[in-house]
């Protein structure tokens, strides 16, 4: 922010990042919060989720250890697994510990429960992501990521981890998701209270679509940065100074730097026209 001086405006993605710089800036430099806007599906939301016979959440994301503790992440899955014969999970991604994940899968006897899909396009994330009940997120630290909007649009129920960032503004614990400590016994806990309540399980899928129609779309923030620009278009055309006229006055600039004469477009002065003359009579002399 060194030239914070010459900033109208400042966006930040999150209200924990907005306030983070807030201090940081001039009154002059109006602050923000706009998060980054998802195309809303045309798959319309299904109301029968949690009616299957199969309860199945979804991993999207790195599989390594640091900020995702994918194989803590792993670990509660497999509890959840061995605890309800009908739970299912599929872990979208690839990443350093993807070997470790699979082994622990593997000595664990739940192979036919947890499947590891390995990295997949977007576009083919998004065609199944409606086969899911819930996407789970237990990392250490996150941003707002656009992978648990994409899935909460479709009515999954998002599983975070506590994160005192873009997740603490997303998810609201039993309103719309659910928030756990990342340990296997609180997330079995947490997978039996959400399945076992299906009225309240459909409350909060719907609650997770609507706080992406309300908060996330690409038409809503689209609608935020068209006001911001407006805003500051005004406040700059109020403050700006207005021109004022010089009349017969003349102005004597000062000469130009000489590592910049060269970007210099005025025409020289009786001054400087009489010594570069002179300079290349004396150079001709040589």
């Amino acid at each position: 922010l060194g030239s914070r001086r010459l900033m109208s405006g400042l966006v930040a993605v999150s209200d924990f990042l907005a306030n983070k710089i807030k201090s940081s800036l001039p009154d002059t430099t109006q602050l923000q919060t706009i998060p980054c806007g998802i195309e809303i599906p045309d798959q319309s939301f299904k109301a029968s989720k949690g009616e299957r016979q199969k309860f199945r959440l979804v991993y999207v994301g790195r599989l390594v250890e640091e900020q995702k503790r994918i194989s803590e992440t792993t670990h509660c899955l497999v509890a959840a697994a061995k605890q309800f014969p009908d739970f299912e999970a599929d872990l979208f991604g690839s990443g350093s510990s993807e070997d470790n994940v699979r082994q622990i899968i593997q000595d664990s006897g739940v192979g036919d429960q947890i499947q590891v899909k390995g990295w997949v396009s977007p576009k083919q994330l998004r065609s199944c992501l409606s086969e899911y009940d819930g996407i789970i997120l237990l990392s250490d630290y996150e941003g707002l990521p656009v992978s648990l909007l994409e899935a909460m649009v479709f009515g999954l129920v998002p599983i975070c981890s506590p994160m005192p960032t873009g997740i603490d503004e997303l998810v609201k614990h039993q309103v719309n998701g659910w928030i756990v400590e990342r340990n296997p016994a609180a997330f079995v806990k947490a997978i039996q209270e959400i399945r076992s309540d299906h009225p309240r399980f459909l409350e909060l899928s719907s609650e997770a679509r609507k706080t992406v129609l309300d908060r996330y779309s690409m038409e809503v923030t689209a609608k935020k940065w068209n006001e911001l620009i407006l805003n500051l278009q005004t406040s700059n055309n109020s403050t700006k100074p207005k021109p004022t006229r010089a009349g017969k006055k003349v102005f004597k600039l000062p000469s130009p730097h000489p590592a910049l004469a060269m970007y210099d477009q005025r025409k020289p002065g009786l001054k400087e026209r009489i010594v570069g003359r002179l300079l290349r009579v004396f150079k001709t002399a040589e």
